[in-house]
């Protein structure tokens, strides 16, 4: 899913309620692709469940692991892949706008590391209707912060970013406690190259989010949604440090989503390869070790583990390289999960090369 198609799902979702819903009024395309572990899947059961009405819009993959459907309402869905017997192998939230034009496809991409990827996530949220109930309650004129609300959904839809980042702006200083207003606003500003400013706005979000009182009025303040939300905001923030050239904070910041207990087997695991790239291994493996400690399952962290602890073993004059049981178990153990995985041969190879001992 490109960064832009990211902010229109945001949007969509979060600003769906301010104006005329425009899930209501127009239908749009999408297309994309799906792949398991790097290799394209075809017959793949392709998913958009609809936020609003909770109707089913299915495919399948074809031959090269694509798949188009049309005549879809704009709005949010939640994006699910499944095999051949409907088992969920991957699911996120997303968002189907018009585009420019509205004849653009919307491009959805599922990379697939892990079966069952996001398939325990809470779905989609519906669309906040308290714009429609603030026109309501003021004889059908909008209120100025609904007026803002609209010009922002009208130019996130055309990726309009500076209009959007404007009119998003306008409205926080209207209602500075809508936290769910930050997470556009931030990818508004990445998307214009301002990540300091993108970044503050998330960190001012996620302080928002964590002071929010419980409102029976406010969806937005139930917590599961406000879970999901600080999640979302510290997620965008580990995409921006690692554009920049900021792996460490984005370590950290992974580290941050697993500790909001917000998926954290794959955000540990995230951590984890991030410092595996950086070549910290004693944090890869502790990172390693709590995305295994929260997922049991997560075959991919046993190789990361697995293959830093292998590399610290002692290579003697000979070539034979001494590990400790920790290393050898961790790759047996991935191959018990993975025997078929995308590091099966590299770690039969790894454990043909290596003897326990010190």
């Amino acid at each position: 899913m490109t960064r832009k198609n990211q902010i229109l799902a945001l949007i969509v979702v979060l600003l769906a309620g301010a104006g005329t819903a425009l899930g209501q009024a127009t239908t749009t395309r999408v297309q994309g692709k799906v792949s398991l572990k790097g290799t394209m899947m075809a017959d793949a059961q392709v998913s958009f469940v609809s936020a609003e009405s909770g109707r089913a819009y299915k495919t399948k993959t074809d031959k090269k692991g694509e798949f188009q459907l049309i005549g879809l309402p704009v709005g949010a869905y939640d994006f699910v892949v499944s095999d051949k017997s409907g088992g969920c192998l991957y699911k996120r939230t997303t968002g189907l706008s018009m585009g420019q034009t509205g004849t653009e496809f919307n491009e959805i991409t599922a990379d697939i590391n892990e079966p069952g990827e996001g398939c325990n996530a809470p779905s989609a949220p519906p669309p906040d209707r308290r714009g429609d109930k603030s026109k309501k309650d003021s004889g059908g004129k909008q209120s100025p912060a609904d007026s803002y609300l609209t010009q922002a959904r009208d130019a996130l839809t055309q990726q309009n970013w500076p209009a959007a980042e404007t009119a998003l702006t306008e409205a926080i200083k209207l209602a500075p406690d809508r936290w769910e207003l930050y997470i556009p606003l931030a990818g508004a500003q990445e998307n214009q190259g301002k990540h300091q400013e993108a970044l503050q706005t998330d960190e001012t979000g996620i302080q928002r989010a964590q002071r929010a009182q419980p409102d029976p009025k406010n969806p937005y303040s139930d917590p599961v949604k406000i879970k999901t939300g600080i999640a979302q905001m510290l997620l965008q923030e580990a995409r921006i440090y690692m554009d920049i050239k900021k792996p460490e904070d984005a370590a950290k910041t992974y580290l941050r989503v697993g500790d909001s207990g917000y998926n954290p087997a794959t955000a540990y695991y995230n951590a984890c390869a991030v410092y595996y790239n950086m070549g910290r291994g004693q944090d890869a493996v502790a990172a390693c070790d709590k995305s295994i400690a929260a997922d049991q399952n997560k075959a991919d962290a046993y190789f990361l583990k697995g293959s830093v602890l292998v590399n610290s073993g002692r290579l003697d004059s000979s070539g034979k390289r001494y590990v400790s049981a920790a290393a050898v178990e961790a790759l047996k153990k991935y191959l018990e999960l993975a025997p078929s995985g995308s590091h099966a041969a590299e770690a039969k190879q790894l454990l043909d090369s290596v003897v326990v001992g010190s």
